[in-house]
């Protein structure tokens, strides 16, 4: 089968906290060349976490069973790995495959920590995504099904140990896009990612080296 035409991989893209369906339009389009569905779920991140999840469970659950989806598969960028995860929680479809965590805040993130005291009573999800050990993201349970993690190299907004995840199966560290250190969404335009994301959901590695550069 060409790489062009549909494959029944359907792939459920959601972006991150205070972000646009937009900035994962490279992705989505990326995904459609090599055969993929995809849905690039949109929504307004500063309301709380878990009143965003049932959207995404039902989402997931809808695409889930269309007869022309073999698979899904879910990718999510920072936040949105978080809702993934909580979302998945609520309902794993019978065909669910793998899912690809971009950049996720995993045990939190201090610039959450930052902000929380000042903006966290009208922003949820800044107190949710705090690197507590009460805080919502760190009470989610370890994933059940195969999942892999990549990172931005020099991520300020969430360092390398606080996206680690017991249970991941492959990591992938992504040079900076500009060779900006802290540039957390500098993962979403580099143009060889997507071929890494396609090596994970059909073999589950990304191929153990760092990913080149393509400007």
């Amino acid at each position: 089968m060409s790489k062009s035409q549909p494959n029944g991989e359907m792939v459920v893209l959601v972006h991150g906290f205070a972000a646009h369906k937009l900035l994962m339009h490279a992705i989505e389009r990326r995904l459609r060349r090599k055969g993929y569905l995809v849905h690039n779920f949109g929504y307004f991140s500063f309301q709380s976490i878990t009143t965003l999840v049932p959207m995404v469970s039902q989402t997931i659950k809808q695409l889930a069973c269309q007869p022309n989806v073999r698979r899904l598969q879910f990718i999510g960028h920072s936040m949105g790995c978080i809702l993934g995860r909580l979302a998945l929680l609520e309902t794993k479809p019978t065909n669910f495959g793998r899912m690809v965590m971009m950049t996720p805040p995993s045990q939190g993130s201090p610039i959450a920590n930052y902000l929380a005291p000042n903006f966290g009573w009208c922003i949820p999800p800044l107190r949710q995504l705090t690197t507590g050990s009460d805080s919502l993201v760190n009470q989610i349970p370890r994933p059940d099904y195969s999942f892999g993690i990549i990172r931005a190299n020099g991520d300020l907004v969430v360092p390398a140990p606080y996206e680690q995840l017991d249970g991941a199966v492959d990591y992938l560290e992504v040079p900076d896009y500009l060779e900006v250190p802290g540039m957390h969404s500098s993962v979403l335009f580099n143009r060889a990612l997507v071929d890494r994301i396609d090596q994970f959901i059909q073999v589950g590695k990304f191929s153990g080296e760092e990913i080149v550069k393509v400007m």
